[in-house]
């Protein structure tokens, strides 16, 4: 885990690499990321939290809302405020609900039963290195989501506010409720084969050529498909910020 102190210097390295905090880099506060983050240039975080968790995120995403330090964001995604990802599970089909049948170190509520059962193993999906949610490329997330720790969320996919999202997401799927279900997709099957196999978010939109923002899919995905097969674009690597380049900030 790297740990870094704002100043002016901190300032002035994420500006160059144009990560935004959104003006919110005040001195005193901290940043925390885990020591195998990922973070790609022209992304933000914006977010209040004095002291902020970075999460893995790809080109041209950002997130309103401070995710775990093992979660992961793609590129081009859009996360809305206040989207938090769930605590520990409990063991539902035992007895009880209570982790005192599970866990190993009892504590003061259940010291009357520190010998009582032989712990038996249960992945409550709790600690940072479970608690994370891996959320795909062109992927929009409403306010107030709520993720059950493990979720995957696909490709293209569409998250209503306020959803509960209990399973992974589908890619290009638009989901809502509680628990979330699938209300539509996006686009037809065939056309979101099409997406998926072109895979545009291994591409810079400032090298679409002749793409406008309000071409109808069929003329994106045919546009885009031309330019790939008369070499006439090339997948971009942006810069990735690691661990160590932090910690050398300190």
């Amino acid at each position: 885990m790297v740990k870094i102190n704002i100043n002016e210097h901190v300032r002035q390295y994420f500006d160059d690499h144009h990560v935004s905090f959104g003006g919110q880099l005040v001195d005193g506060f901290q940043i925390i990321s885990a020591d195998n983050v990922q973070i790609e240039t022209d992304t933000g975080f914006w977010f209040g939290a004095a002291t902020k968790l970075l999460t893995n995120i790809g080109c041209h995403s950002y997130t309103n809302s401070e995710l775990s330090l093992t979660s992961k964001i793609g590129r081009y995604s859009s996360v809305g405020p206040h989207v938090q990802i769930m605590g520990s599970q409990h063991a539902v089909n035992r007895f009880s609900v209570s982790p005192l049948t599970y866990w190993d170190v009892k504590p003061e509520y259940g010291k009357d039963s520190e010998n009582q059962f032989n712990p038996v193993p249960f992945n409550d999906l709790g600690g940072d290195d479970k608690r994370k949610v891996t959320i795909g490329n062109d992927v929009w997330v409403g306010q107030d989501v709520l993720f059950k720790a493990g979720v995957t969320v696909g490709d293209g996919a569409i998250i209503g506010a306020r959803a509960v999202v209990t399973k992974n997401v589908p890619p290009y799927a638009i989901i809502g409720g509680v628990p979330a279900k699938v209300i539509r997709y996006r686009y037809p099957r065939y056309i979101i084969d099409k997406l998926l196999e072109l895979q545009w978010w291994n591409y810079s939109i400032r090298d679409f050529k002749g793409i406008y923002g309000d071409d109808l899919i069929d003329n994106f995905i045919d546009k885009l498909a031309t330019l790939i097969r008369n070499g006439e674009i090339e997948e971009f690597h942006p810069t990735v910020i690691t661990a160590s380049d932090l910690d050398e900030l300190n």
